[in-house]
């Protein structure tokens, strides 16, 4: 018994080890120590969502939080980050070895409003749940307000503004009268995403005084009203006066316009989605005649299946996007005076979701422990580590520290380190615990500082420089005034990579002493202003004083290019696979450079190549090997022109093209552990053994090959190890575990004893036995009526332990044993089989030839084991779709009979009889074939006369199914 403790504390040691880093870790099942009372750290096993919302038609509202641990737990609470404790409070309710409190509606349910979490603990350490917030929702309203009436002219587009107040989701926007008529919408009228009504372009029956927008919250079964707005539509003078029709047609004339969209604005604008959620892009113009809306995905003949265009063409909607539904959108308006146009950059998110959880462990005092958290999403989470429900610096030990790549090391480990580790990880989509991503850090600054005036002469260079502070990528740069107005962004004036703003030659309308530099970090929700700068373009004398005296002072401001950014005559740009390349030529010179780009080789860029700001950027999005090179810019004008190259790498951080695999071994044999490694630079390869360098633990029986793989010779006990490949360039940090287990361990049946399995006369089975042990066991079958070992050619022992009977027969039901057998010892389970009768159709359909328009009958009649009971059933399909939950009322079902009444054409095709039991079906099909008369002959004509005898030609009808014998011609 001793011995199988020791067994069993190395196997859950080496378990635990092996779980933090390898998907293809050994497949050491759980179940193993469950079989042993172990102390258990808490679980955190249900809590309640992450939003909880106090509907006021609720009675109550429970905040759940249940746990599991050995020895049992104990629950604490935090409210907004303060020690709350629900089980003191006599209005709340509170149940017995539970966390999970209940507060009752009373009515007065804000004081509970806030953000819970729940704390569960024992001796070994403490869980905690994600924030459940409880929110108590405030009735929404709209503001009173006094709405001025709107007066436009017949023709011109009108917009009504809804702005609905904020409320619980989702919310719903409808446009009535006030005696609640639905105001109608068409190609010309639309309600768009926003709430706002919309009118193309006005006509007189547009006018009215009771416009409102209603805005209905369904969960919370409210629906509140807006003022009534008021629109008078104005009739065109020429249109009135003119008592022809010429003079409508001119007033017309006057009013037809080409389109312009009145949603969205701008040329361009990104999207971006969760994965799951649903796309709406909306298109809505103005112009007369009313335009009309066509979509299209940029690289593609035609939209994707998927996509839905709804509101009379103005709205595209794809319901649960996904990767494949990225990429760029148009929409197009256009009407006879012409079109415009709008893009839609789509991106699909993603919320964090675990790749690798921090996995319990099992480990002896003095061992190595190493926690990985892996999370992907989509941007990239933040990820934060907590022991015990503090932040790990709050709980500092010497042995402890975090690794580049995020995983907590343990060294040389003491009781005191048992706890419960929590890693949070966060994006804007959300937050998942056992992963944790909260960012703490001080919030970025300016210096404060007074910057001097910059005075130049007209036509001459300005950099502005912006130097942002530091802070949580992406920083995102804009230039404006103190009133918040953007700098306009041309040719000649650049705002550079590096946040600076340049001016390529000066001119006096440049002049102004608020020029200030934003820097905005989304991620921590800031944005922080430089002190504003002032700049003064002086006018050169000679252009004041004559005019002929500005073609010559231009003349000596003319001059040839010469690159603000970047300097030198070449650089070195390294970026990572998947990176997004950016290149700028920032130049100035008089007249304004224009900037031409080309990748040296190449007769043109690069498809993917996309050149912006006025062609002063060059972008390439998630770089790979063929977007390396040397590429070029050229800033040239009249005067001349300079040059700048890029030579461009694409680097790779590690990643493993084979893993060192876990492995399980008997005393003496020969163990191979190979670990090999790609990445751009190549990466350094170094092993450990239970977290210490390789050399630091020598063994006799151990060595290293030339490529870097690990060989031990007659393996023992003692080499029992988790082995470490780390591997590393400037790029990261990746690393794997093999556990390596050198040991003889007696059969453990994993399978559960006395399973029942049921097969069907004639047809395959298959009973399990899943096996642990070291050497490898042997698996036998016998039947508890037989000596022997199950033999003869219907029956398989597969490796994995489970026996296939095939044709299985009545003789064959009965009690099995599955013996489990190696050098250690034998262990053995149970099993009974229970052999039941194939179903069969006995009486099938039968195939249908009828008239149309009368009433038809299939019938379908099978035999099945009688022990089945209540569980038989018979299904119809036709033409591979389900008829018994078909709401068409012809379609009449009733014990094994189909009744079509009123055949029509459409009700052609093959007919699927299904007598179905829990362990088998049988299946017959039949064909119902619908005639009728023909139709009558088209488009006779007299093709040939010659004398008595005359030649007609026709097209014949439909024949309907039947064959047309004669046709007679009266």
């Amino acid at each position: 018994m001793r011995l199988l403790w020791k067994i069993l504390l190395l196997l859950g040691a080496c378990l635990n080890m092996s779980c933090r880093y390898q998907s293809n870790a050994l497949d050491i099942p759980l179940e193993v120590l469950a079989r042993v009372n172990m102390e258990q750290l808490p679980t955190i096993t249900e809590h309640s969502p992450a939003s909880l919302i106090a509907f006021p038609f609720e009675e109550s509202f429970p905040v759940k939080c249940e746990a599991t641990g050995n020895p049992g737990t104990e629950f604490r609470w935090t409210k907004n980050g303060q020690d709350f404790d629900p089980y003191q409070d006599p209005r709340l309710k509170t149940l017995d070895d539970s966390g999970t409190f209940i507060i009752p509606n009373n009515g007065n349910l804000t004081e509970f409003q806030g953000n819970y979490r729940c704390f569960a603990t024992n001796k070994l350490g403490t869980a905690m749940s994600e924030e459940i917030e409880f929110i108590v929702p405030n009735i929404p309203k709209f503001p009173k307000e006094i709405i001025d009436p709107i007066e436009v002219m017949e023709g011109q587009s009108v917009i009504l503004e809804c702005n609905p107040p904020k409320g619980i989701p989702p919310l719903q926007i409808y446009w009535m009268t006030i005696s609640l008529q639905h105001i109608e919408q068409d190609e010309r009228v639309s309600l768009g995403l926003n709430g706002n009504l919309y009118f193309s372009n006005a006509i007189e029956t547009d006018s009215r005084r009771d416009y409102c927008c209603f805005a209905a919250f369904p969960r919370i079964r409210t629906i509140v009203q807006k003022t009534a707005m008021s629109v008078v539509v104005k009739s065109n003078k020429l249109m009135k006066d003119s008592d022809s029709g010429s003079g409508r047609g001119y007033a017309n004339s006057l009013l037809e316009r080409k389109p312009s969209l009145l949603t969205p604005t701008g040329k361009e604008s990104h999207t971006y989605l969760v994965k799951g959620e649903d796309l709406h892009l909306e298109c809505i113009a103005e112009g007369f005649p009313t335009p009309k809306v066509e979509w299209v995905k940029i690289g593609f003949h035609k939209l994707p299946e998927r996509v839905v265009v709804e509101s009379h063409g103005k709205l595209l909607t794809i319901e649960m996007v996904n990767e494949e539904d990225e990429g760029k959108y148009m929409c197009r308006s256009k009407n006879p005076h012409g079109e415009v146009v709008h893009y839609f950059h789509v991106t699909v998110e993603e919320p964090p979701e675990f790749e690798i959880e921090p996995q319990s462990q099992l480990v002896t005092i003095g061992a190595d422990v190493v926690i990985k958290c892996v999370v992907k999403a989509n941007p990239q989470p933040i990820v934060v580590w907590r022991v015990n429900g503090r932040l790990l610096n709050e709980v500092p030990t010497s042995n402890r520290k975090v690794l580049k790549d995020g995983t907590i090391s343990i060294h040389n480990a003491k009781p005191e380190n048992s706890a419960v580790y929590q890693c949070e990880a966060t994006n804007r989509h959300g937050t998942i615990l056992a992963n944790a991503n909260i960012m703490i850090m001080n919030v970025p600054k300016f210096p404060k500082e007074i910057i001097d005036p910059i005075e130049v002469m007209e036509g001459q260079s300005v950099i502005l420089e912006c130097n942002p502070p530091k802070g949580i990528p992406p920083l995102e740069i804009y230039w404006m005034t103190i009133r918040l107005q953007h700098i306009e962004l041309d040719e000649r004036v650049s705002v550079g990579l590096n946040g600076n703003l340049y001016f390529s030659n000066a001119i006096k309308s440049d002049s102004r002493r608020d020029y200030c530099c934003f820097a905005a970090f989304p991620r921590i929700r800031t944005i922080v202003q430089k002190t504003a700068m002032s700049v003064m373009v002086k006018s050169n004398k000679l252009m004041k004083d004559s005019g002929s005296g500005r073609g010559y002072a231009n003349s000596l401001l003319e001059r040839k290019p010469s690159l603000l950014t970047p300097t030198g005559k070449e650089s070195h740009t390294y970026l990572m696979k998947g990176e997004d390349l950016q290149l700028e030529c920032i130049a100035e010179g008089f007249p304004t450079p224009k900037v031409e780009w080309a990748k040296i080789g190449y007769h043109e860029l690069p498809e993917r190549a996309e050149v912006e700001s006025h062609g002063k950027l060059l972008t390439v999005e998630m770089v790979n090997e063929e977007d390396e090179g040397k590429y070029m810019c050229r800033a040239k004008n009249p005067h001349g022109e300079v040059v700048h190259y890029f030579h461009v790498t694409v680097e790779e951080p590690p990643e493993f093209e084979i893993e060192p695999q876990s492995q399980l071994v008997t005393i003496g044999a020969d163990v191979v552990i190979k670990c090999v490694v790609k990445g751009n630079p190549q990466p350094s390869v170094a092993w450990r053994v239970n977290g210490q360098p390789l050399n630091d633990v020598p063994t006799s029986n151990r060595k290293v090959l030339k490529d870097g793989t690990i060989s031990i010779h007659n393996a023992k006990p003692e080499n029992s190890a988790v082995y470490q490949c780390e591997a590393t360039n400037r790029h990261g940090t990746i690393l794997a575990n093999a556990n390596i287990m050198i040991m003889n361990i007696q059969p453990l049946i994993l399978t559960e004893n006395n399973l029942q399995y049921m097969a069907v006369e004639g047809k395959g089975v298959a009973m399990h036995c899943k096996v642990f042990s070291s050497p490898t066991s042997s698996i036998t079958w016998s039947k508890t009526d037989s000596a022997n070992s199950v033999e003869g050619e219907r029956f398989s022992v597969h490796k994995n332990g489970s026996l296939e009977i095939h044709n299985v027969m009545k003789e064959d039901m009965g009690e099995y044993s599955c013996f489990a057998q190696n050098t250690e010892g034998k262990v053995a389970i149970a099993a009974t089989l229970e052999v039941k009768d194939p179903t069969r159709i006995v009486d099938p359909p039968h195939d249908l030839r009828v008239l149309v328009r009368t009433t038809i009958q299939f019938s379908c009649q099978a035999e099945f084991d009688p022990s089945i009971g209540d569980d038989f059933e018979i299904l119809w399909e036709k033409d591979g779709m389900a008829l018994n939950a078909s709401e068409n009322a012809r379609y009449i079902l009733d014990d094994g009979v189909l009744e079509i009444i009123n055949v029509s054409f459409g009700d052609q095709g093959f007919y699927a009889c299904v007598a179905r039991t829990p362990v088998d079906q049988d299946m017959a099909v039949a064909q119902l074939s619908v005639v009728d008369v023909p139709d009558p002959p088209e488009d006779m004509i007299l093709s040939e006369h010659n004398g008595r005898s005359v030649k007609l030609q026709w097209i014949p009808g439909d024949d309907h199914n039947s064959s047309i014998t004669d046709f007679y011609s009266f």
